[in-house]
């Protein structure tokens, strides 16, 4: 196996170009096959070219690749384990992965680009992926992940804890827990930039990098600011009926502790005013917090979307950007290239020794 990070460098580069060569019409033929609807499909053709757009640079030093590879998580988008899948790929490395049942179509779906992207080349033609669904931590008693050296683990903190104290060799496990995304708005361009709107639609507002926390820039009223985003965002989303639902009770809740709460002419979107960040994992939830309350709260950025690339004075948002582990403009919050550092760690540095 190569270890060389220049021949590193070039294998990757070769092997990118020939990603990146993939025409879109066949990318969306195969999105179709696997039965993705149209909104779908190119969101997961945005997040691709994001994840391909740059080629990673190889970590030297000494660094090799792992010599077998496991991931636990969610696969349903691409943000999430596609880097780390395409890397190993093209490193040669043996993947083991758990995902919930229905996420399996996504990494088939990956699996169909990569094997149409590599049909002529020298790189082989099957993917080295052992995909499970078994569920709880049934897997961890079986001895299923004893051959990997290294595993990402995607979910909740304890999760990622039940791993670590599984397997408390120093560096063996990964752990990317709970992450909060963030929005910055200013009540002028909510109205007329819609990129912002990117950042919430891709995906269904499903995915690990959505924005769910709303942080303002200017001083206009919370009221103002939700009620400018709902009259944007009713109508986006396909209607789906326990979304709504789970939306509405988490409104009423609102209302009766007395906080103040807004809901979407569609029922699809809510809006809360929070003086604190609790964690809310329902698609449509936003929540408005000030930036001091983000900071003070010392919770784990993701993604950070500006209006533009902020260049602001303030000492909270710059704080915030400190310690976000991707600062994007609207609309990219969802679509990082390969090169990112997820919970500030470069993707390609996870892969190796």
């Amino acid at each position: 196996m190569m270890r060389d990070s220049i021949v590193w460098g070039g294998h990757l580069e070769a092997m990118f170009t020939k990603l990146k060569s993939v025409d879109d019409g066949d990318i969306l033929e195969i999105l179709q096959r696997f039965e993705y609807l149209d909104d779908e499909a190119k969101s997961v053709l945005s997040a691709f070219r994001a994840l391909v757009s740059e080629v990673p640079i190889f970590p030297g030093d000494g660094a090799i690749p792992v010599h077998a590879l496991g991931i636990v998580g969610a696969a349903s988008v691409p943000t999430a384990m596609w880097p780390y899948l395409i890397l190993a790929e093209l490193m040669g490395i043996p993947v083991k992965v758990k995902v919930p049942a229905g996420d399996v179509h996504s990494l088939m779906t990956l699996e169909e680009i990569m094997r149409h992207a590599f049909r002529s080349s020298f790189q082989r033609s099957e993917v080295c992926w052992q995909i499970t669904s078994a569920g709880g931590d049934a897997l961890l008693s079986t001895g299923f992940w004893d051959d990997c050296d290294r595993l990402l683990v995607f979910g909740s903190d304890a999760t990622v804890a039940l791993y670590r104290n599984h397997y408390p060799e120093a560096g063996r496990v990964i752990g990317f827990g709970h992450l909060e995304s963030l929005l910055l708005v200013d009540l002028e361009h909510v109205g007329t930039d819609f990129r912002w709107m990117v950042d919430l639609l891709a995906f269904g507002h499903t995915g690990c990098l959505a924005p769910r926390i709303v942080v303002p820039l200017d001083q206009s009223s919370v009221s103002d600011l939700a009620e400018a985003m709902l009259g944007k965002l009713t109508g986006q989303v396909h209607p789906d009926i326990e979304r709504a639902v789970a939306l509405r009770h988490t409104f009423h809740a609102f209302v009766v502790a007395g906080h103040r709460a807004w809901l979407s002419d569609d029922g699809m979107w809510l809006v809360s005013e929070d003086d604190s960040v609790s964690p809310s994992l329902i698609p449509g939830h936003l929540r408005i917090v000030l930036p001091s309350v983000v900071n003070a709260s010392q919770c784990k950025i993701g993604a950070l979307s500006n209006p533009k690339l902020l260049a602001s004075r303030s000492p909270d948002i710059e704080i915030l950007k400190a310690n976000a582990t991707w600062n994007c403009s609207w609309g990219m919050a969802q679509f990082p290239s390969i090169n990112w550092c997820n919970a500030g760690i470069p993707i390609i540095s996870t892969l190796c020794r």
